[in-house]
């Protein structure tokens, strides 16, 4: 029936805009809530991946560092 209706007014040239108020379905409910929880689980992933990646890059940026001093005197490596 709705099918129908909207092929009519698509017919006379007329857009139509179906609505849904109410709350979401419980099978609908759970999906986002899955989503809800494995988008939290990625972005802690993500955000581990981005600190262990910056932990890196400090690392080898104090190696080089020790490298281009010539008495190895380690007070200097980092300056404030």
């Amino acid at each position: 029936m709705l099918l129908m209706l909207g092929c009519r007014l698509l017919f006379h040239h007329v857009r139509p805009v179906f609505v849904f108020d109410g709350a979401a379905p419980a099978l609908k409910r759970s999906t986002h809530i899955a989503r809800r929880q494995r988008r939290e689980e990625q972005n802690s992933a993500l955000r581990r991946t981005a600190e262990k990646l910056l932990l890196n890059q400090i690392k080898a940026h104090a190696v080089m560092q020790v490298g281009r001093q010539p008495s190895g005197n380690m007070c200097n490596l980092f300056k404030y």
